[in-house]
This record gives C-alpha cells, structure tokens and sequence, in this order.
C-alpha cells in the first residue's frame, strides 16, 4: 500500500500551486469547509482574480446560502447568485443512484459560463481525496466538463482540510458540519420535487435551531427517519422538544417520526446500492 507521507502544509501549497496556475477562475462555492478553504486560497494567490459562485436551489438548504453570502460579503470577495434548474430535469426528479451526476452538470455548466463571460478558463470545486471513495457522480460531471478539484490533486483528504482551516481560516469553519444537498435524503427511486424537499428542509431547520452537532432529516414517504449523534439521541425524546418534533412533523405531512439508533451516518442512503451477501 502506497504511503502518503507529505505534510500538511505541502499539501496545501501544492493546491495553492494548482490554483495559482489558472491565472483567476471561478469558485464553485457552498459555504462548506472544503469550498471555503479552495476560496480563500484563491483569493490568496490570484490577486482579486476570482468569483465564488452560489447556487440558489429548493435542493440547497436556505440557510447554508444564507452563511455562504454571509461569508464572501464580509470578506468582500467577488460572487454571483446563479439559479439551478435541476428538478426541471425528469433525470434528476426521478432520483436514480446517478441523480448528483445530473445536477452538477447543470450547475457545472453555468459557472463555466460565468468564467467565459469574466475572461477566465476554470472553475474549481472543493472535491477531496475522500470523494473518490464513496459514491460520488458529480465527480464524473465535473471531470467531463474539466472542473479542477485542488483539494483533490493535492491529495487533501477530510480531517487535514479541517486542519488546514483551522490554520489559514478560522476555527468556526474548521469546526463546521458537513451538509449534503437535500436529495440526498430520500431513497433512490422516490420521486424528489419542490415540496418533498422543504418537507425535510423545515425539520432540520428545526434540529439546526435546536443545537444538534450534526443531523439529517431522511424521507421513507409518510415516515420520517431522524439521524443525530448516537449521544445525542437522548435530547430528541426530553420535552418539549419531543412533542414539539412531533408536531412540526405531522404539519409537514408526515406520519410517523422515527430516530435512527445508530445515530447520524452521512451517506446512509447509499446503502440501498450495497448488494446483499
């Protein structure tokens, strides 16, 4: 087995290499902790010759937008709002294991077409070295429409960018949750459309405001599956935060809440693809 053994900040500067070598570009930015770091690296070798663009979308939970504007106007970096039309796509609606492929082509396509427009050649994304071992069909939009991924090809992988944010952003970014696009919460095959997805938005909006470390709200039709920590789950039962889930649940039309007692497991949706043995 192959062993990594460069530091931490030789990785960095050769993302910061990869960076610098695009000459100015746009930045596919979320506000997460793997898009910040690529932006404010940017932003630290291109001399102003960047834009971070943010997706508006029903699928983009409204208040991971809000910190991500939040964070480029108090920086005063460049950006642009551009809308996405995935749920236009009957390939993204119907929600197969390949739905991210289709998402990010769209979204991929039209910051390659704010770059044109800018004067520049690239966009760069957050991708990580961890990406490449889970199921990641973005990853193939964005190799086909040549996104460059720094984090990536220079071999960063999660627990090192935290690090790495820790070091050169700031410890509430380093700290930050990671948070999947909406989709990801319903079981391939269940049709996604507007009003499913801000069914799950208001109940993690809801774990969010409660103080939850990390959460995710997951769609089985008239049942609501809730993942927390497993030494979180506990709270969800105390009153009145119980009654007050509960209730909050049957006004967005579900039947039955449930908490998942292995507790919170990102990308626990891509079990369904796993064969049984």
């Amino acid at each position: 087995m192959k062993t990594d053994t460069k530091t931490l900040e030789e990785k960095i500067n050769r993302a910061r290499e990869i960076i610098r070598k695009t000459g100015g570009c746009v930045v596919a930015y979320s506000g997460g902790v793997d898009s910040t770091l690529v932006l404010e690296l940017a932003v630290s070798e291109l001399n102003g010759r960047v834009i971070a663009v943010i997706a508006e979308s029903p699928a983009y939970p409204k208040r991971e937008r809000t910190h991500a504007l939040h964070w480029v106007q108090s920086r005063g970096i460049p950006y642009r709002v551009i809308k996405s039309y995935e749920l236009k796509n009957v390939n993204f609606r119907q929600n197969p294991p390949e739905r991210c492929y289709y998402c990010k082509k769209e979204l991929f396509s039209q910051m390659l077409e704010v770059a044109k427009e800018a004067g520049y050649n690239y966009v760069i994304d957050g991708t990580n070295a961890d990406d490449e071992g889970d199921w990641r069909p973005g990853i193939k939009a964005a190799s086909e429409l040549g996104i460059i991924s720094p984090l990536k090809e220079a071999g960063l992988r999660k627990p090192e960018i935290r690090e790495a944010c820790r070091r050169h952003v700031n410890a509430e970014i380093a700290n930050k949750p990671s948070m999947a696009c909406l989709a990801s919460r319903f079981p391939y095959g269940e049709e996604i459309n507007e009003h499913k997805l801000s069914m799950i938005e208001k109940i993690e909006d809801f774990l969010s405001s409660e103080g939850f470390s990390n959460f995710r709200a997951r769609y089985h039709q008239t049942v609501l599956r809730i993942e927390v920590p497993a030494d979180e789950i506990g709270r969800l039962i105390e009153e009145p935060l119980r009654s007050e889930l509960i209730g909050l649940a049957r006004e967005c039309g579900f039947r039955y809440v449930t908490a998942d007692l292995e507790g919170f497991q990102s990308g626990s949706m891509n079990r369904l693809l796993e064969k049984d043995t």
